[in-house]
């Protein structure tokens, strides 16, 4: 079975967020990204959000955990199981290793010293905050992989 129920097509996501409506300030990533001047993914997302007037529309499940990501400030990525190859851990670069990234696969570099989640084959996400585009979620997709990573000094308004 797809994780895509029945032949319905997808449903639109409208959100439209103003940051003053944010439950809390967008955080930095963590202390390394933050040094860096590196936004986290849902801050990143966020962005988005208010600059384009919507959730990007990916597909059905990518859409939903944008939108949870946004809600939250948690980091989320989506993995397709059948594309990993040996078993994904996190881990810091030893050398700098090159990815294509997600939305486009345009050339990124997860740098020595950086954290990172990998396989047998190189990069799946860059500190959490690029994904790789081989093992993207896409409509075929049968066996998901998902890594939440929260943020530890939320600032509620």
């Amino acid at each position: 079975h797809s994780i895509w129920a029945g032949s319905q097509p997808r449903p639109t996501v409208y959100w439209r967020p103003r940051r003053s409506a944010l439950p809390f300030t967008p955080p930095m990533h963590d202390r390394y990204t933050e040094k860096k001047g590196i936004p986290s993914s849902s801050a990143g997302l966020i962005d988005f959000i208010l600059e384009k007037g919507s959730v990007p529309k990916i597909n059905t499940f990518v859409d939903i955990y944008d939108v949870v990501s946004s809600f939250t400030g948690i980091s989320i990525g989506a993995y397709d199981i059948d594309k990993l190859e040996g078993t994904p851990k996190l881990d810091i670069i030893k050398q700098d290793m090159q990815f294509k990234m997600i939305g486009g696969g345009k050339d990124g570099v997860a740098r020595k010293g950086e954290y990172g989640y990998i396989d047998e084959k190189g990069i799946l996400c860059r500190m959490d905050i690029k994904q790789c585009d081989r093992t993207k979620v896409t409509e075929d997709t049968k066996q998901v992989l998902m890594i939440f990573q929260g943020q530890p000094l939320f600032r509620m308004r």
